[in-house]
């Protein structure tokens, strides 16, 4: 039987669009601005195109303009002109683009294939700890997870955002206030002492209860929880590393009903704390 020849695929990339790029940058020289918050060297597939860029990168950085000269002079006083292709091959890429117009598509799709890129390395590494590993399974999904949310958080655009429309945001959001029943622009806690200090629970804010051990924390925690879910009918999710699940819902019973948390947790209470858990359960199950 003749010999069948298993192909490789080349990994994602656009050479023209990673060509485009450095193109723009030497035609413009304030091109880089539009795109450095978001773009690194190691975005490129091409190891020259990568050299370029950093080289763009650190003459803008010191306050050079950049042009094909001063570039070029960059790289040889780095003795990385070689390793970025040599002056004919910038020259080429220079040529190639007729208008820095461009830039952030073509930086875009440097991006996107980076990405992707990315995505197939995690696979290959996922795959092979699968097996190959005698780790147990939640240390192999554990790594699987982080490798997935380092690619996930590569692919996030964390681009800059005008003034202009974050001051409209925060606009609405403040006229959206008389329509909030509570008066304030966040969550409300149930405590309205505490939302005329906070203003509510913000978006993006991170809240932190602090106390001694057997304070109240997570009883105080759980209430937040419980004012939430149940009269402003919010999505709300628990992790804790204190409590189990059962002690939780225990603690969450207790608060709904009135009826005393060692009194359920140990199963005796009398026919009217019974009816009043009945209810309570009724409320939380939804």
């Amino acid at each position: 039987m003749p010999k069948t020849t298993k192909l490789h695929k080349v990994p994602p990339h656009n050479q023209e669009a990673e060509q485009g790029v450095l193109g723009s940058l030497l035609l413009e020289k304030d091109a880089i601005v539009k795109i450095a918050d978001f773009l690194k060297p190691e975005h490129f597939y091409d190891s020259r195109n990568a050299v370029i860029y950093q080289a763009v990168v650190d003459l803008f950085l010191n306050g050079i303009p950049v042009d094909l000269l001063t570039l070029i002079d960059y790289l040889k006083k780095k003795k990385l002109l070689k390793r970025a292709g040599g002056r004919a091959y910038i020259t080429k890429v220079v040529s190639k683009v007729p208008t820095a117009a461009h830039v952030v598509e073509y930086a875009k799709i440097v991006k996107e294939n980076a990405v992707k890129r990315g995505l197939i390395s995690a696979a290959s590494f996922i795959t092979d700890v699968a097996f190959n590993s005698s780790e147990t399974i939640a240390e192999i999904l554990n790594k699987a997870q982080q490798k997935l949310f380092e690619v996930s958080v590569e692919g996030v655009d964390k681009g800059f955002v005008h003034v202009r429309d974050l001051l409209e945001e925060v606009y609405e959001e403040a006229a959206n206030v008389s329509d909030n029943p509570e008066g304030i622009l966040g969550l409300p806690s149930g405590f309205k002492d505490l939302d005329a200090l906070l203003g509510g629970f913000q978006k993006s804010d991170l809240i932190i209860v602090a106390a001694r051990p057997s304070i109240g924390k997570t009883s105080l925690a759980l209430d937040f929880v419980r004012h939430a879910a149940i009269n402003l009918k919010k999505k709300v999710a628990i992790f804790s590393l204190e409590m189990s699940k059962t002690q939780l819902i225990q603690r969450l019973l207790a608060m709904e009903s009135g009826v005393s948390f060692w009194n359920i947790r140990i199963g005796q209470f009398s026919d009217e704390e019974y009816a009043k858990i009945s209810d309570a359960m009724g409320v939380l199950s939804e």
